[in-house]
């Protein structure tokens, strides 16, 4: 009882809250602590409304006309740690990468989505400087995918193994009512991964994946483990 009433707790403060930080902490504190204790939305439904915990959100995370070939992987990899589903829609100017699910869900997600774009656009700085004085934007590319590719690869590792060691693989699961409403109106344009080919350079490579399988962040309170 004591957890229930932490989370009721921490969902009406993320809720109430003007403070951005302060909110999206509170978000994250709580959706760890249902994924460790096996708590799921419907046990909370009464410390609001029942709309705002069961209502379905969609959220525009990617809208640019053309998205680098890593986008939908790391759509992917978030849809599947953070029990959201997401699509790709394209209209006249740009494209869209959309996740779908409950609120909360979708807000953690969006926040974990960023994060990893940021990180990756981080790290890639140094490389960027050390080729700013060569002419041979292949070899860039080439070192800077391989870079890309080893990094999501270690955060997929990552979050496996995190899953495996904790057995999180039913709780982490897409709730059903969230599916069936994904499934009656998507009919077009459902998440899938790209399919890019590429070269890699295999010191880079590794580079990434190092660090992509110590990703951490102080704003996913899910990734850290408590005494």
């Amino acid at each position: 009882m004591k957890t229930l009433d932490k989370i009721k707790k921490l969902l009406n403060l993320s809720s109430n809250n003007s403070n951005l930080e302060e909110s999206q902490s509170a978000l994250l504190k709580a959706q760890e602590l249902m994924i460790k204790n096996n708590i799921n939305q419907q046990e909370i439904v009464d410390y609001s409304t029942e709309k705002s915990i069961k209502d379905i959100s969609k959220d525009i995370v990617y809208n640019q006309k053309r998205h680098p070939w890593y986008i939908k992987i790391i759509a992917y990899i978030v849809s599947k740690n953070f029990k959201i589903l997401y699509y790709y829609q394209r209209n006249n100017s740009s494209k869209n990468i959309i996740f779908y699910g409950y609120h909360q869900d979708v807000n953690i997600a969006h926040i974990v989505f960023n994060d990893i774009l940021e990180k990756i656009k981080y790290y890639l700085l140094p490389l960027k400087k050390r080729y700013k004085r060569y002419i041979n934007k292949g070899n860039y590319n080439t070192d800077k995918n391989s870079f890309i590719k080893g990094y999501l690869d270690g955060i997929k590792q990552k979050f496996d193994t995190q899953v495996s060691d904790n057995n999180w693989g039913l709780i982490i699961q897409v709730d059903k009512i969230v599916q069936k409403e994904y499934d009656s109106f998507i009919t077009v344009g459902k998440s899938y991964v790209s399919k890019s080919k590429y070269s890699l350079t295999n010191k880079l490579y590794q580079d990434g994946f190092e660090k992509g399988v110590k990703y951490t962040s102080n704003q996913i309170a899910i990734q850290q483990k408590q005494d």
